[in-house]
């Protein structure tokens, strides 16, 4: 009739099947992610009481249940989590051994747990904010691991609009509430400083690199260990990745009267690095210097001589990052928490011993 709207039998039944409740109306009423509200409806005991209460509410007010959904209702939902990381210029992240074994460490403990883990790369070149809000629009996903440096504001502005749980990895910004999972650079670093120091040198340098959170613990352990030990500091040499530059640097570095008898580098990159503008110096490893890097990288062991440095563990920092992701997808409500995984000194032919 003229005046009234007309409806066609297919056009009603596209009508109630937009308004049919899903997990995810579910999950925003009762203001928890889907995983656990799927979780909570499936009544498993990963979930507490007053969680469980929450999801059925919320079902209630809804009139939702899980065989609504077009499937048996004994099905468990698989959570979705991004492993979000960057690439850096003409480096890409997956030829790096610590973010490659902790991406494949990620995999293996998602797919152990019976989670389905996307892996996402970030151009270097476009604002990081805008690709992370574009991913989390298009993947819509259960839990974000956000693995690499990155600064402040990008993580805050990510935290503050994600409505998923998220891990940092290799990261930590203070007043993020979010676990993190990270390396014990302080220590590691004061581990090796303090090594060298026992075998009786006094005069340490330090190489340092572009500026992230784990590179900087690591300055701070050198520093620590100079100062527990009264050694003066020598002014940290920034490494470039240009060759004459960087020889330019250590030449006057070892023109001085009271030049460095050994040299700490924050990575096993920068070590080797390192170790060949000496040798093209005409200074030897270590009778002339000492030199110890940090990681472990299969470098690290084909270097020469062979490089003493500290490991981490990276496939263990990706089992704990998922772990802890999905104890938040499952309602975990503690504050934020910081995990370290430990290092260990591992001693090569790259240091040698001073007699005092």
């Amino acid at each position: 009739m003229e005046g009234h709207p007309h409806y066609t039998e297919a056009g009603c039944m596209a009508a109630k099947a937009h308004n049919k409740p899903n997990i995810r109306m579910v999950a925003a009423r009762a203001r928890l992610s889907p995983a656990t509200v799927s979780l909570a409806l499936r009544g498993s005991e990963s979930i507490s009481p007053a969680t469980r209460e929450r999801a059925l509410a919320a079902a209630r007010e809804l009139n939702y249940s899980p065989a609504s959904r077009g499937r048996a209702p004994n099905v468990a939902r698989v959570a979705q989590l991004l492993y979000v990381t960057k690439d850096f210029g003409d480096r890409p992240v997956t030829a790096n051994p610590f973010y490659g074994e902790i991406l494949g460490a990620a995999e293996q403990e998602a797919l152990r747990l019976g989670m389905r883990l996307t892996f996402c790369l970030l151009s270097p070149e476009d604002r990081v904010e805008e690709q992370l809000a574009s991913l989390v629009a298009s993947h819509t996903p259960d839990g974000v691991l956000l693995v690499g440096a990155y600064p402040a504001h990008v993580v805050q502005q990510v935290s503050e609009t994600l409505s998923a749980p998220m891990v940092l990895v290799d990261n930590i910004i203070p007043g993020v509430s979010c676990d993190t999972v990270m390396a014990d650079d302080f220590y590691g670093a004061l581990l090796a400083t303090r090594h060298l120091i026992d075998l009786g040198h006094r005069q340490i340098g330090v190489a340092v690199g572009e500026y992230s959170p784990s590179l900087a613990a690591r300055q701070r352990g050198y520093r620590a260990a100079c100062t527990d030990a009264g050694l003066a500091m020598l002014p940290p040499t920034i490494t470039v990745w240009d060759r004459p530059h960087m020889q330019a640097s250590l030449e006057a570095l070892f023109a001085q009267p009271d030049r460095p008898t050994a040299l700490f580098c924050v990575t096993d990159y920068i070590a080797v690095y390192v170790m060949g503008l000496l040798r093209d110096l005409g200074l030897r490893v270590p009778d002339d210097v000492s030199v110890v890097g940090f990681d472990n990288f299969p470098i690290a062991r084909m270097a020469h001589p062979p490089l003493t440095t500290l490991a981490n563990y990276p496939e263990a920092m990706g089992r704990i990052a998922v772990q802890r992701l999905i104890s938040r997808i499952k309602g975990e409500t503690l504050p934020g928490l910081n995990i370290t995984v430990s290092t260990n000194l591992v001693i090569r032919d790259s240091v040698r011993k001073i007699e005092l």
